[in-house]
């Protein structure tokens, strides 16, 4: 996505200086309303890459690999369980803690497991 990002913003510009140098009216229209055009789609795929990476450093998911896990209160083996979850759940994962992550299911609730028991997606 980025390599087009570039190659669209380089061509704009090549349009927008062809532009200024152009003799022709007719060429003088073309290549300013191309320019314009390639710069825009240039601009929109910078846009569009930059969501898309927010997007993927804001949510991490994964799928629980263990047959069952105690999802816990706290980071700790001796924390309550609050609940139990079973092979194949996808979770998102909110935080890491040397070991242990921060779970939240696709029903709001949050709990800690250990970072062994998921593969990440």
């Amino acid at each position: 996505m980025s390599t087009l990002s570039i190659l669209l913003l380089v061509a704009g510009s090549a349009f927008l200086v062809l532009y200024l140098f152009a003799n022709a009216v007719w060429l003088k229209k073309v290549a300013f309303y191309l320019g314009a055009l390639v710069l825009f789609c240039g601009l929109l795929t910078v846009f569009i890459a930059n969501r898309q990476t927010h997007y993927f450093n804001d949510y991490q998911q994964a799928i629980i690999f263990s047959g069952s896990v105690n999802v816990r209160s706290a980071p700790v083996d001796q924390a309550v369980t609050l609940f139990v979850l079973h092979e194949g759940t996808k979770i998102n994962i909110l935080d890491n803690n040397s070991g242990w992550l921060k779970i939240q299911l696709a029903n709001g609730t949050e709990g800690w497991i250990h970072e062994a028991d998921i593969r990440e997606i």
